[in-house]
């Protein structure tokens, strides 16, 4: 399974890895028995609720008996 979502920016990681209270889930994939490279690779779009601000953009990988979180800073900016 492969999660992506926005996190408000002022949360800590580590808090993230215990309860993320996501702001907005981007995307899910769960594709079973495939590859991590064939369920990483999906679209997803930023919904318009989204506030205009910082946050912390997180992908959630489960693999098998594996669990991996990358969490990385991002800027939601008006076009």
């Amino acid at each position: 399974m492969v999660k992506i979502y926005l996190v408000d920016s002022n949360t800590k990681d580590e808090d993230i890895l215990e309860n993320p209270n996501t702001t907005a889930v981007l995307g899910i994939n769960e594709y079973g028995n495939r590859s991590i490279k064939d369920c990483a690779n999906f679209n997803f779009s930023i919904p318009s609720k989204v506030l205009f601000q910082n946050y912390k953009f997180v992908i959630e990988m489960s693999f098998d008996e594996a669990k991996w979180l990358f969490i990385n800073p991002v800027k939601i900016l008006e076009k």
